[in-house]
């Protein structure tokens, strides 16, 4: 059962089925991507319904290996991810926004060196928006970074949760949700829809023309994951 509550009265699990329909999502005009990431095993082909192009880097592929919904995923192995170009929907500035995404990981971030560059708009120097880390600290410590810039050039740790202290983990071989999102001057941290760290923030991200990128951006962490439910989502749709 979910903990986190959801903002204007959508339940927060059903973003944990299924996305749902743009036909019934209220907040559709306000979605930037979506990736149900499905079609025929070993396509190419990575489907925004919102119509934005994504691109190759490295060798990333549709799987049918395993799948949440819908009989397939994205895979995403060594230094392989997906890049869409700039475009002001992922601009957040000092509004709500949401980001969240399934992985059923085979192999974790291992590796306080070699950090998972998950998602991120933040690869242009002096155009840095936002990027979203894991990686393995070491003594059985794994951290989740939220990272933004306000000058473009800067990078300030916005939330930074880790598993010892926040009692989550990256459980291999089966599916779990992450979402990070701003509601108001709060930030939050979830983990099947269960808040694990919220913070204050009253800052405003850089509106940069960075591309944005998903997978394993870094390409070092060793990380080997299926994923699924790319959302991005320039509203508050939760509450925390």
């Amino acid at each position: 059962q979910v903990s986190a509550t959801v903002g204007n009265g959508t339940p927060l699990v059903t973003s944990i089925s299924r996305t749902i329909a743009p036909t019934e999502d209220y907040l559709w005009a306000y979605v930037a991507s979506l990736l149900h990431f499905d079609g025929a095993n070993n396509s190419t082909t990575f489907t925004d319904q919102k119509g934005k192009t994504w691109s190759r880097s490295g060798a990333p592929i549709i799987s049918t290996t395993q799948s949440r919904f819908g009989g397939a995923s994205g895979y995403f192995t060594g230094a392989q991810y997906i890049t869409t170009p700039n475009h002001a929907d992922f601009n957040f500035g000092a509004g709500d926004f949401v980001i969240e995404w399934s992985t059923y990981y085979t192999t974790a971030p291992a590796g306080s060196a070699s950090p998972q560059a998950i998602i991120r708009k933040f690869t242009t120097a002096s155009q840095q928006c936002w990027d979203v880390w894991m990686y393995y600290t070491g003594s059985g410590n794994t951290e989740f970074r939220f990272n933004i810039s306000t000058t473009g050039a800067d990078t300030v740790t916005a939330l930074s949760s880790s598993t010892s202290t926040d009692s989550w983990a990256i459980p291999a071989n089966t599916w779990t949700k992450w979402a990070i999102f701003r509601y108001g001057n709060t930030l939050y941290f979830t983990v099947d829809g269960v808040v694990k760290k919220s913070v204050a923030f009253t800052s405003t991200i850089f509106a940069g023309t960075s591309q944005v990128e998903f997978g394993n951006g870094d390409g070092s962490s060793g990380a080997v994951f299926y994923a699924e439910e790319l959302r991005i989502t320039k509203s508050g749709r939760y509450s925390g």
